[in-house]
């Protein structure tokens, strides 16, 4: 598990959020949009449609890989858009 920052645009905030390495993007995506719906009362749709960005790297990150094939490590930020 490594904790990183994600922002997510669809409520212009940002979590403090462990993730596990060996999971996918689509699945963490997933999970987290999941958590801060249940936490800030909001819906989110089409969540297939959202994307990972790496805020530092400027890049969008491949939903098929892992978080560990894609080189995120502690302390990167992150955006859901």
């Amino acid at each position: 598990m490594i904790l990183v920052e994600i922002g997510v645009a669809a409520n212009d905030k940002n979590y403090q959020v462990k993730i596990n390495e060996n999971a996918n993007i689509k699945d963490i995506i997933n999970d987290v949009l999941c958590v801060i719906s249940k936490k800030e009362h909001i819906a989110f749709e089409n969540i297939d449609d959202y994307e990972l960005f790496g805020v530092d790297v400027k890049k969008v990150y491949d939903k098929e890989k892992t978080v560990a094939q894609q080189n995120i490590s502690m302390g990167d930020r992150l955006v859901i858009i």
